[in-house]
């Protein structure tokens, strides 16, 4: 009788301790259900997003100004222009009257004004195809603006305007949709040849100065460019 309850006592405490495991087990069960993939280290998870990241940056579509496909000057750029503007291809068709010594006033970008001197007109057939002159406004400057070969990479217009004071400048390039012109803010390093070495003056000691060859006239020198 007495080996009988010693038996029933043991299989009672038996049963007690399983039940008090069982609890702990499907703890466990659970944290290793939230691990971020089964068989996938979460280093890897990781790693792979880092890579679709970058061959996402790698294969996004270049800006079009920084395109050499599209922007003939884009090789000349140390950095994204500052602002933009679309510019009218027409602009010089708006000026049919507009002789040397006239006053000139045009939009530079975000809002800004840029004013005048004329001093060169050029017409082809009777239509104003090139004007150069100086600004006073929003600083000292010049400008030159012409109408480009159609056809040509330049695009649909042609222009520049210089700031030396400021080290600005603006370039009309042909980067809105369907190769439109747009007026681009830049650095006039990125539009003209600042950084030329000095003259070595020590070279031109005991050397025969010739005469200097007389100026071209830059509208001579367009009408010879285009074969006229």
């Amino acid at each position: 009788m007495k080996s009988r309850f010693v038996i029933i006592g043991a299989v009672a405490v038996m049963i007690a301790v399983a039940l008090c495991f069982l609890p702990r087990r499907s703890g466990r069960t659970a944290a290793v259900s939230v691990s971020p993939a089964a068989g996938v280290p979460g280093g890897a998870v990781a790693s792979a997003a880092s890579t679709n990241l970058s061959s996402q940056l790698t294969n996004a579509p270049a800006q079009p100004e920084l395109d050499a496909k599209v922007n003939p000057y884009a090789g000349a750029l140390r950095e994204p222009g500052k602002s933009k503007r679309a510019w009218d291809a027409g602009f010089l068709t708006q000026l049919p009257s507009l002789t040397e010594g006239d006053p000139i006033r045009f939009e530079l970008t975000g809002g800004r004004t840029a004013s005048g001197t004329v001093r060169i007109v050029q017409r082809t057939d009777g239509e104003l195809t090139y004007v150069s002159g100086e600004l006073s406004a929003p600083e000292t400057g010049k400008f030159f603006f012409l109408k480009p070969p159609v056809g040509g990479k330049a695009g649909k217009a042609v222009g520049v305007i210089e700031f030396p004071a400021s080290k600005t400048a603006y370039r009309i390039e042909p980067t809105g949709p369907k190769g439109d012109p747009e007026l681009w803010q830049r650095r006039l390093d990125e539009v003209l040849c600042l950084n030329m070495p000095p003259a070595d003056e020590t070279a031109w000691v005991g050397l025969r100065l010739e005469p200097r060859p007389p100026t071209p006239d830059p509208r001579r020198a367009w009408a010879a460019a285009r074969g006229e």
